[in-house]
């Protein structure tokens, strides 16, 4: 799937392309500045989150079940504006999940509390 024709959709906010796995790079994304939240949930493999850097007002993240595949999580600390992050950890990623400060922000990645 070519994402190129979203690139048009300057003021778009929302975009949830989760279960989506005809597409494998998110370039078309890098202009959309009005871009608050994205979900890349199980979409299988993304070459890169690094055209996110352009899309300076995302402030929601989530990409569960989808591997990135450069595995370049520094990224995710460029992003000022990011507040609420959600992705599976993997053996090749350069960070954590929980090492990146807008992952404690999510609704259902809270760590389970137990009363002992």
């Amino acid at each position: 799937m070519d994402l190129t024709p979203l690139a048009e959709l300057k003021q778009l906010e929302i975009l949830e392309l989760d279960y989506s796995k005809n597409f494998k790079n998110l370039r078309a994304l890098s202009g959309m500045t009005s871009l608050k939240k994205l979900n890349v949930s199980n979409c299988g493999e993304l070459e890169s989150l690094r055209p996110l850097l352009e899309c300076p007002n995302l402030q929601t993240l989530f990409f569960g079940q989808t591997t990135i595949l450069d595995g370049d999580m520094d990224v995710l600390l460029q992003m000022p504006n990011l507040k609420i992050l959600g992705f599976n950890n993997k053996r090749h990623y350069t960070k954590r999940r929980e090492d990146i400060p807008a992952f404690w922000n999510c609704p259902f990645e809270k760590p389970i509390q137990t009363n002992t």
